[in-house]
């Protein structure tokens, strides 16, 4: 088992999300996401083994000692500080590469050997090699295939062969499909204020030609760049004929590659620095099919190792969506759910049939199969794993002044909704207490306008630990349903820190389970009194 898995096991074990155990050990969560994720191994040198192991060991008690050991298969006759450090180091060895060894008689063996036989070269004499007896021939080799080009300079070049490309596209008799990859900051595209709106204008008209675009995005941005890039993508991804992917992998090189393609047809290529002058800087258009079918392969292959960076999902796609979040909720960790309304799953059941009357029977016996089997689903989350939910503390405010609740479904059934009132209200209220006494892992904040930055109607956002979230939106006169689904690990890690953060805003008497608990009991006995209905 991998140190990723391992750590991934010993976090799950203690119910810890990553900025918690950052903020125990004294690093930046970032670091802690990048070990769960597998892009980074803790440094031998750097004493976070030890940190981590002597953290775990504190939260273990002497009865939870036997149950840890047995639990991990841990070595015994040793401290349990000294158990998890060799038990995270063969995770290590595991991950790590052979040449690279993390032991530290293996890393003094090599290291011995490199230092021993560069000594033996400088005591040694050298020799310059005596030339051959006879004189060699350089071999008679067939030229490459020559293609044809054109030279761009500087940033303003890159523009322009960026527009000659999307120009081809435009003109191409058939539909293609574009390829297009940046590692280059945006500096290029917005310096000239009148290029960024062509760029998007163009883009759309490839798409409306029925183009189709495969994009690779860099991730080392700053987070405002990212939002950027959202922002200038997501709209387009509506057409359904774009897919956005990103390399995992965090490098800050220092000379940047673009590559934008179209599909057997022509590919623009630069190459820029900030340590160049502009001037220097140069990007190549090759309209030549042979040189094309060569870059193309080449991002075909990089694409083998990208992950989906966003799918967005529009009207009746939205139910796909709650069918890829179940998927991406399946790993360890904590699930945040932040949204408006009370959890669907609550509902009675003879309220939900309420919802679907007029419907053909058959289709009303389906969905109501679908409830049942999501509803077990969420309630064997609540058993595996932490589940913590935001909901503002006005909505239990309006319902007691209203004696009713407008319930909206969420990512399970976007844009529907139903009104509760009387009983099927009160048990709606008794079943979401009753779930947080029953379930350990089960919370539920009641946020303010003042703990939350988040003061955007019907907005639904849930985030599993350092594995995805997906925004939603029910729709509403002026628009449809929408959701966007996302795993790029420096959103994630900003999703991490806003939940830990939001959760320690919110009131004490609004996030302790059993103040909780009173709050929502109080709240269904008033509405009873109101209506002179008796308990049940």
């Amino acid at each position: 088992m991998t140190f990723d898995r391992r750590l991934d096991r010993l976090m799950h074990f203690f119910a810890l999300n990553n900025s918690r155990l950052a903020r125990e050990i004294r690093i930046d969560p970032s670091l802690v996401s990048r070990w769960r994720n597998g892009s980074r191994l803790p440094s031998p040198r750097s004493g976070h083994l030890e940190s981590l192991s002597r953290y775990f060991s504190s939260l273990v008690s002497e009865d939870i000692d036997p149950v840890l050991r047995r639990h991990l298969s841990l070595e015994g006759g040793v401290t349990l500080t000294e158990a998890l450090m060799d038990w995270l180091q063969e995770g290590i060895d595991h991950q790590m590469p052979a040449e690279h060894p993390h032991r530290p008689e293996d890393r003094f063996r090599l290291a011995s050997h490199v230092v021993t036989n560069i000594g033996e070269m400088i005591s040694s004499p050298f020799q310059v090699p005596a030339p051959p007896p006879d004189p060699l021939d350089i071999p008679n080799l067939p030229p490459g295939d020559p293609v044809d080009c054109h030279l761009y300079r500087g940033r303003a070049g890159k523009r322009a062969a960026t527009l000659r490309l999307l120009s081809l596209t435009l003109s191409s008799p058939s539909t293609r499909e574009l390829f297009l990859t940046s590692e280059d900051d945006l500096l290029w595209m917005t310096e000239d204020p009148l290029f960024l709106p062509l760029w998007a204008d163009l883009l759309r008209q490839v798409l409306e030609a029925g183009h189709r675009i495969t994009i690779i995005h860099v991730v080392n941005r700053k987070m405002e760049e990212i939002i950027s890039i959202l922002r200038h993508w997501v709209p387009l991804h509506l057409t359904g004929k774009i897919r956005s992917f990103y390399y995992p992998k965090y490098s800050g090189r220092q000379i940047r590659n673009t590559t934008f393609i179209l599909q057997g047809q022509a590919a623009v290529v630069s190459q820029m620095s900030t340590l160049w002058p502009e001037e220097t800087e140069v990007t190549i258009l090759y309209e030549d099919a042979r040189a094309t079918a060569a870059f193309e392969a080449i991002f075909r292959n990089r694409l083998t190792v990208c992950r989906p960076l966003l799918r967005v999902y529009q009207d009746e796609q939205t139910r796909q969506l709650y069918q890829d979040w179940l998927e991406a909720e399946k790993g360890t960790g904590t699930t945040f759910v932040l949204r408006s309304h009370l959890n669907s799953f609550y509902l009675p059941e003879d309220t939900v049939e309420t919802l679907l009357n007029g419907q053909d029977p058959l289709t009303v016996q389906e969905q109501m199969q679908e409830f049942r089997q999501y509803r077990a689903s969420f309630l064997k989350r609540l058993v595996t794993g932490p589940v913590h939910e935001f909901v503002p503390v006005t909505l239990l405010s309006a319902i007691l002044s209203q004696g009713s609740y407008r319930h909206s479904f969420g990512l399970y059934r976007q844009g529907q909704s139903l009104e509760l009132s009387g009983l099927p209200l009160i048990h709606f209220l008794e079943t979401h207490a009753a779930a947080l006494e029953k379930y350990p892992n089960y919370r539920l904040y009641l946020t303010d306008a003042a703990s939350s930055p988040l003061n955007l109607p019907g907005v639904r956002v849930h985030y599993k630990e350092h594995l995805a979230c997906a925004f939603s939106h029910p729709g509403d006169s002026n628009q449809p349903p929408l959701g966007i689904l996302l795993s790029e690990a420096n959103i994630l890690q900003t999703l991490d820190n806003f939940f830990q953060d939001l959760a320690d805003r919110t009131p004490l008497a609004r996030r302790e389970k059993a103040s909780v608990v009173n709050t929502l009991r109080t709240l269904g006995n008033r509405l009873r009194q109101a209506r002179g209905l008796a308990r049940d």
